[in-house]
């Protein structure tokens, strides 16, 4: 099996050489740089390349701030980076590839797969989502962080209640319909589901919230 790189580009700053902390709640973050833009893509340089899997490069994640860079690859593994120094500060296991869909909480505390949800500080798994399953399953955070929503190719989108730590509602649907992937508008009011019709549900608070 092929090992599998992460690339990581940038504009406006350059890779520097800092010792990393090993403790999740206290990293080297990265230097300060500006935005990529259509104003200075002539300044867009390869900044550094992570050795990072065996085999491919499932799905990657970055936490809100930008300080952590989460990705999930064929060797089953789920690694957490540090983008300014490219130091691996953690990896977390997979049961299957079908759950390498990755999300970290806007808040930056939580990352969930497809099957569990892991505490970023402590690194130890606070929620069981699926376990055994054998089909793929997909993940998006709330803006608020305080909801997961979880899609499995096999049935219908769950919201989990990351608070009460049990799902709160679902949204049943045709066979032909089912969820690739989800995204929550930035207010949260909102969640896009792409199905593999190729067409886009769109659950609204009603659905989301029971009003």
């Amino acid at each position: 099996m092929m090992a599998a790189a992460l690339i990581l580009s940038g504009c406006g700053m350059k890779p520097e050489t800092i010792q990393p902390d090993p403790s999740l709640g206290n990293h080297n973050s990265a230097p300060e740089a500006s935005p990529i833009s259509a104003a200075n893509t002539e300044q867009v340089t390869l900044l550094q390349t992570f050795s990072a899997h065996d085999g491919r490069v499932l799905d990657l994640a970055f936490s809100n701030g930008g300080e952590y860079l989460a990705s999930s690859g064929q060797d089953l593994e789920i690694k957490i980076w540090d983008p300014g120094t490219g130091q691996a500060l953690h990896s977390f296991p997979m049961r299957s590839v079908d759950m390498a869909d990755i999300d970290i909480s806007s808040q930056e505390d939580l990352l969930a797969s497809g099957e569990v949800i892991w505490d970023l500080e402590t690194r130890q798994e606070v929620l069981i989502l699926e376990r055994g399953s054998v089909h793929p399953a997909f993940v998006a955070f709330s803006p608020d962080g305080g909801i997961l929503a979880l899609a499995r190719l096999d049935r219908e989108t769950r919201l989990w209640d990351l608070t009460a730590g049990q799902p709160v509602d679902s949204f049943p649907k045709l066979e032909e319909t089912r969820t690739k992937r989800m995204e929550f508008s930035p207010d949260g009011t909102l969640l896009a589901e792409g199905v593999i019709d190729g067409s886009v549900n769109l659950d609204g608070p009603r659905a989301l919230y029971g009003t």
